[in-house]
C-alpha cells in the first residue's frame, strides 16, 4: 500500500508523576511492545513460545534493517533459538562466539553489528516480511520493529515563566503493512519539583506538610456548605490555618533564635544573650519577608512559612522589648526564661489546634449519625459523603502528630543543650509548686521550676505522639497484611484479576486510628487535667514510661540528639521518595491560591509605604505581584494548568501536524487524570485558543487506555468534581464526541489504581498482582495496545455525560 494511503495512528503516552526521564518510551515501552509482538508470532520451540515477555531483558532484543529498509526485531535470549537464528541468517561462523546467554549479554554490541551486517548483506537481499517468514518458521521470536532512533522535539512550554522555554518530547515510528504508527510521550515529571538532592527533597517534604492539610482539606470540604458539614468545614479550615501559620511561624522564629543562643553559648559570651536573641529574631523578620516574596505564587507552603515566621518574629521582638523594661538584667541573661516562654506559647498554640480537631471529630460523628438516620428513615442521602471530611481531618491529624513528634524532639535538644543536659540543672517542681503554676503562669510570674515543667511537657508530647505514630503505622500494617493474606488465600482469583482487596488509601481502620490518637491527645493533655488536675501527671508519666524517658533524655541531649535527628530525616527522605511524589502531585492538582492572601496584602502595603516615603518602588511593581493571568479567564489550578498546557502544545505542534486518522491515549496513574481533564475540559482548564483535537476533522476517532488510574479510588471518593454519576449534585462534563472507546486496566493489589465508572461504556479489566508500577511490562497490556492499533474497538463510551444533576 502506498505511504499516502496508509492509515496514520498516533499513540500519546502520558506518564504518571515520578522520576521518569525524557526518552522513557525508548528504554521501556517500545522494547516491551516489540518483545510481546515477537513472542506472540512464534509457536515453536515450546520453551521460547511459553516464556513470558516480561521475563526477557531488553538487552536480548536486537533490531536491524532488512533489504527494504524496514527494521526487524529479534529476541535472542534462548540458546536454542540463537542457533536457529544463526542458521537462518547465515551466521554459523560466529555461533560459538555468542553461544551462551552470558556471552550474548557481555558482547551485545559486537553481536548487534554482526546482525546488522547479516541483514544488509547482498547475499541476504530479503525484505522484512521475508525475514519474518523464515525466522518465525524456525521458532525465532521476531516482528516488524519501531525505527531504532527517536525523533526528539523541543516543544514550547506556554505556562513557564521563562520566555521561550521548551521541554523535550520523544517520538518513535513503526511502519506496518497498511498503517503508520507514531508513539509520542508527554513527559512532565519535572513539574513535580521534588528534586534529587537531600536539600531538594527536604524542601519538597516541608512544602508537602505545609500545603497538604490546607489544599486537600479545602478540596475535600468544598461541597460542605450547610448544616453540620459547613460547621466541620469552618473548624477544619481554622485548625489547618493554626498549624500552617501560628504554629509553623512560631517554631521557625523560636528555633532560629534558640540555635543562635546555642552558638553564643559555645563561644562563651552568655552576657550577650538578649542582643543575640533580638538579632536572630530581626534576621528572621527580614529574611522571612524576602523569602515570602520570592516564593509568592510558586512555593505557597514555603511562602506562608516564611511570612508567618517574619510576622511572629516581629511580635516576639515586641515581647522581648517589653521584657527588657520589666525583667532584671540577670534574668534576661539566662536562657531558662526564654525557653520557658517559648515552650509555653508553643503549647498554647498546639492546645488551640488539638481542641479544634477534637471538636471537628465530635461534630463529624454527629454528622454521620444524622446521615444514618436520614438514610434509614427516609431512604435518602444528604450532603457530601462522610469520607471527605473524614479524610480532611485525618490528613491534618497525621501531619500534626508528625510535627509534634519532630518539633518536640528538637525542643528537648535545645533545652538540654542550653541548660547543660543534666536533670539537676533544671530545678524540679514540688507538689505545691505544681499546684501554683497555673496561677503563676496566668499572672506572668516566672518561677525556676517552670522550665522543668515545660521540659516534661515536651517529653510527654514526644512519648504520646511517638506512640500515636506507631499505632498509625500498625493500622496501616494491618491493612497491608490483610491484603497480602487475601492474595494468598484467593490466589486463583487474584491471578485472574477478579479479587477485590480492601482499600489502602484512607482506609477506615487508619482513619479511625487517627481519630483515636487525636482524642487521646486532647484527653490526656487538656480534658483530663481540667477534670482532675492532681492525677493528670500520673497518666502522662505512665505513657512516658512506655518510651523510657531516661533514653529520651539522653537522645535529646547535645550533639547526639542533633546527629540522630539528621540521620533519621535523611533516612525518611530516602524511603519516602515515592510518597513525596504522589503527595506533591495530589496537592498540585488541587492547588488553587486565593488572590487576596495575607502575603498579597502585606506586599501591597509595604510597597505602597516605600513608594510614599522613599520612592524606592518603580512603577509596575504592584502589577508584578498580581497573579499571572493567561488572558482566557482561566486562573484556577495554576499548577495543573502547566501540564494541561503541555498536553495542548504536544497535540498542537506534534500530533496535529501528523494529520492522523486515529488518536490513542495510553495513560498511567496521574496521567489518566490529566487525560480525563483534557478530554472533558474539566474545571475549564483548556485554553480558548486550543482547537487541534476539538475541531480538526482529520482525527476521526479517539481510543483511550488507562492503567492504574486513581479516578475512582482517590478522585471519585475525595474530590467533589469527580463524583460517581447520579450520587451527588455535580454535573459531569461530557467526553469529547470523538472518544470512541475507553479501556481501563488495573492490578488487583494496586494501592492507587482501580476500576473507573465515570461514564457509561468504560471496559474495566482486572489483572493479577504487581503493584502500581511497570504496567507496560504486562503481557495483557502490550496485547491491548497492539489490538487498539491494528484492530480498533467498536464504539463503547457514550459521548454525553452519564450523569445528570441529581434531583
Amino acid at each position: 500500500m502506498d505511504t499516502a494511503q496508509r492509515e496514520k495512528i498516533n499513540v500519546v503516552v502520558i506518564h504518571g508523576v515520578g522520576e521518569t526521564e525524557p526518552g522513557w518510551i525508548d528504554q521501556w515501552l517500545v522494547p516491551h511492545l516489540e518483545k510481546w509482538r515477537a513472542f506472540d508470532s512464534v509457536t515453536k520451540p515450546e520453551s521460547a513460545a511459553k516464556a513470558k515477555p516480561q521475563q526477557i531483558e531488553n538487552k536480548f532484543v536486537f533490531v536491524a534493517h532488512a533489504y527494504d529498509m524496514r527494521p526487524v526485531a529479534v529476541v535472542l535470549e534462548d540458546d536454542e533459538v540463537f542457533k536457529n537464528f544463526c542458521d537462518v541468517a547465515f551466521m554459523n561462523y560466529c555461533r560459538e562466539q555468542f553461544a551462551t546467554k552470558a556471552l550474548r549479554a557481555a558482547k551485545r554490541d559486537e553481536l548487534q553489528n554482526e546482525i546488522t551486517q547479516a541483514f544488509s548483506s547482498k547475499f541476504a537481499s530479503a525484505s522484512a516480511n521475508e525475514w519474518l517468514q523464515k525466522l518465525q518458521f524456525r521458532g525465532v521470536p521476531s516482528t516488524i520493529a519501531f525505527e531504532p532512533e527517536s525523533i526528539v522535539r523541543r516543544v514550547r512550554d506556554p505556562e513557564d515563566s521563562v520566555e521561550m522555554s521548551t521541554w523535550t518530547s520523544f517520538t518513535r515510528r513503526c511502519s506496518l503493512d497498511d498503517r503508520n504508527v507514531s508513539v509520542t510521550e508527554l513527559y512532565w515529571a519535572d513539574l513535580s519539583k521534588v528534586g534529587y538532592t537531600i536539600t531538594e527533597r527536604f524542601s519538597a517534604l516541608l512544602q508537602l506538610f505545609l500545603e497538604a492539610p490546607d489544599v486537600l482539606g479545602r478540596t475535600f470540604l468544598s461541597d460542605s456548605r450547610s448544616g453540620l458539614s459547613a460547621l466541620v468545614r469552618r473548624i477544619m479550615l481554622t485548625a489547618n490555618w493554626v498549624m500552617r501559620w501560628p504554629i509553623s511561624g512560631l517554631h521557625t522564629a523560636i528555633f532560629v533564635a534558640a540555635f543562635a543562643a546555642i552558638v553564643l553559648q559555645q563561644t562563651h559570651h552568655q552576657a550577650w544573650l538578649p542582643q543575640t536573641v533580638a538579632g536572630a529574631l530581626a534576621f528572621v523578620a527580614v529574611t522571612g519577608y524576602q523569602l515570602s516574596r520570592k516564593f509568592l505564587h510558586g512555593k505557597i507552603g514555603l511562602s506562608d512559612l516564611s511570612l508567618s515566621a517574619s510576622v511572629h518574629a516581629v511580635l516576639l521582638l515586641g515581647v522581648l522589648a517589653l521584657s527588657s523594661r520589666l525583667a532584671s538584667p540577670a534574668a534576661l541573661a539566662s536562657p531558662e526564661l526564654y525557653l520557658t516562654f517559648a515552650v509555653t506559647i508553643i503549647l498554647i498554640a498546639w492546645l488551640c489546634w488539638t481542641m479544634l480537631i477534637a471538636l471537628a471529630i465530635v461534630l463529624l460523628a454527629a454528622l454521620a449519625f444524622q446521615k444514618l438516620v436520614w438514610r434509614l428513615l427516609l431512604n435518602r442521602r444528604t450532603g457530601p459523603p462522610i469520607v471527605r471530611p473524614a479524610a480532611a481531618i485525618g490528613i491534618s491529624i497525621l501531619t500534626g502528630n508528625f510535627w509534634k513528634f519532630v518539633l518536640a524532639t528538637l525542643g528537648l535538644f535545645i533545652i538540654s543543650t542550653l541548660v547543660g543536659g543534666s536533670a539537676g540543672a533544671v530545678p524540679s517542681c514540688t507538689a505545691e509548686e505544681l499546684k501554683e503554676l497555673p496561677a503563676a503562669m496566668s499572672a506572668g510570674t516566672y518561677q525556676p521550676c517552670m522550665l522543668s515543667f515545660a521540659k516534661n511537657q515536651l517529653k510527654d508530647v514526644v512519648a504520646l505522639n511517638g506512640l500515636a505514630l506507631a499505632l498509625i503505622a500498625l493500622a496501616a500494617g494491618i491493612v497491608v497484611f490483610v491484603r497480602l493474606a487475601m492474595k494468598k488465600i484467593y490466589r486463583a482469583r487474584a491471578e485472574a484479576g477478579t479479587l477485590r482487596l480492601p482499600r489502602l488509601i484512607a482506609s477506615p481502620l487508619i482513619i479511625l486510628t487517627l481519630f483515636a490518637t487525636a482524642l487521646t491527645n486532647a484527653y490526656v493533655f487538656y480534658i483530663h487535667p481540667a477534670l482532675d488536675s492532681t492525677a493528670d501527671a500520673h497518666v502522662r508519666y505512665s505513657i512516658r514510661q512506655l518510651f523510657r524517658s531516661n533514653y529520651l533524655e539522653q537522645i535529646g541531649t547535645g550533639a547526639l540528639g542533633l546527629i540522630l535527628f539528621y540521620f533519621l530525616m535523611v533516612n525518611l527522605l530516602e524511603k519516602s521518595n515515592g510518597v513525596i511524589h504522589i503527595g506533591r502531585d495530589l496537592v498540585d492538582h488541587q492547588y488553587d491560591p486565593k488572590d487576596l492572601s495575607l502575603a498579597m496584602w502585606i506586599d501591597r502595603g509595604i510597597d505602597s509605604l516605600k513608594t510614599m516615603l522613599f520612592k524606592l518602588v518603580p512603577a509596575g511593581t504592584a502589577a508584578r505581584l498580581q497573579p499571572a493571568d493567561d488572558g482566557n479567564a482561566v486562573s484556577r489550578f495554576r499548577r495543573r494548568q502547566r501540564i494541561q498546557r503541555r498536553l495542548e502544545a504536544l497535540i498542537d505542534e506534534v500530533i496535529a501536524g501528523e494529520k492522523s486518522d486515529r488518536l490513542i491515549f495510553a495513560a498511567h496513574s496521574q496521567g489518566t487524570v490529566i487525560m480525563y481533564d483534557y478530554l472533558t475540559n474539566h474545571d475549564g482548564l483548556i485554553s480558548l485558543s486550543h482547537s487541534a483535537v476539538y475541531t480538526d476533522p482529520i482525527t476521526t476517532s479517539i481510543d483511550v487506555l488507562t492503567l492504574g488510574s486513581p479516578l475512582k479510588h482517590i478522585y471519585r471518593y475525595y474530590y467533589p468534581g469527580y463524583d460517581e454519576p447520579g450520587t451527588h449534585q455535580v454535573e459531569h462534563p461530557p467526553l469529547m464526541s470523538k472518544v470512541r472507546s475507553w479501556t481501563n486496566m488495573f492490578r488487583i493489589d494496586d494501592p492507587i489504581g482501580q476500576d473507573v465508572d465515570l461514564h457509561d461504556g468504560i471496559v474495566n479489566i482486572g489483572i493479577g498482582p504487581g503493584g502500581h508500577t511497570d504496567y507496560w511490562k504486562e503481557h495483557v497490556v502490550c496485547q491491548k495496545i497492539w489490538d487498539m492499533i491494528v484492530s480498533p474497538p467498536a464504539t463503547a463510551v457514550t459521548a454525553a455525560p452519564a450523569a445528570s444533576v441529581a434531583a
